[in-house]
């Protein structure tokens, strides 16, 4: 026994298969149309946006003659010793960032 849904899918699938490959057209209608939309001059502009910067990442080099090189060195000694600490404390676990 066939319900409504099964007619109604039957309907929708004869209905593409009249519509067929060239959509409703005979190969003739469809190549010319075809031919034409191929030849059609499509007119594209182009133009320049405003730039928007979404991802900044500030260097990480300092120069050696600068007084920031003197602080990064300082700073980097302390990370070394806090890292030495760490080894000997009972909390340490090796892991990666």
């Amino acid at each position: 026994m066939e319900t409504s849904e099964d007619e109604e899918r039957k309907k929708r699938e004869e209905a593409e298969k009249k519509k067929g490959k060239y959509n409703g057209m005979t190969k003739e209608q469809y190549e010319k149309w075809h031919k034409a939309w191929l030849e059609e001059t499509i007119d594209v502009e182009l133009t320049e946006t405003e730039t928007v910067t979404m991802l900044v990442i500030p260097g990480i080099f300092v120069n050696q003659d600068s007084e920031e090189d003197t602080q990064t060195q300082k700073l980097n000694k302390e990370y070394k010793e806090l890292q030495q600490n760490k080894i000997g404390s009972d909390s340490y676990m090796n892991r990666g960032s």
